[in-house]
């Protein structure tokens, strides 16, 4: 049987239940990155360019990501769910920042499981596909390839992402303890 570079409508479902997932875990990291840096700077009077630094970029990226989500899902014709649980404004950062690195392992693990899928359920081309296209075959402009390329791409930059965090929260550490 001969496959075509597009995925089953059952794998595209799954998919988008995925990337909903992430969706909220994006706009946690959205939120919760300024926040930091907001109470970590103005609270605690702790200053360090390079980790204010960081700690924006990890949140600009996030909102690249959860734009890329969306405009996946809606490419897999699917549509966005934003649940977003109420956090505090103001806790304690290292525990935030421990809840942050927990959620970029979730992400990564989630943008992986999305390729996986992608990866293991291209769609059947035979002569009754040719003859009966699905009925979004023409709106559906999503490659298999490329879907599995961007997925497995931001599970990479989600390992980058804890890479950083790591660092910004020895950094943090480091400059609590000098300030106490």
């Amino acid at each position: 049987m001969a496959y075509t570079d597009r995925i089953t409508e059952d794998a595209k479902r799954e998919i988008v239940n995925i990337l909903n997932r992430i969706v909220g875990v994006e706009y946690r990291f959205i939120v919760n990155y300024p926040r930091s840096i907001d109470q970590m700077v103005t609270i605690e009077g702790v200053e360090d360019q390079q980790l204010t630094d960081d700690l924006e970029r990890l949140g600009h990226e996030s909102g690249l990501h959860l734009n890329t989500c969306v405009q996946l899902i809606t490419r897999l014709g699917g549509t966005s769910i934003w649940q977003v649980q109420p956090r505090d404004r103001v806790i304690d950062l290292e525990a935030r920042a421990e809840d942050q690195l927990a959620s970029e392992r979730l992400a990564n693990r989630l943008y992986s499981e999305a390729a996986e899928i992608a990866e293991d359920n291209p769609a059947k081309s035979g002569l009754l596909n040719k003859l009966r296209p699905s009925p979004d075959a023409e709106s559906d402009p999503v490659s298999r390839t490329e879907t599995i390329r961007l997925l497995r791409h931001m599970a990479d930059q989600e390992l980058t992402h804890e890479r950083i965090l790591k660092d910004c929260l020895a950094t943090y550490r480091a400059l609590r303890k000098t300030s106490s």
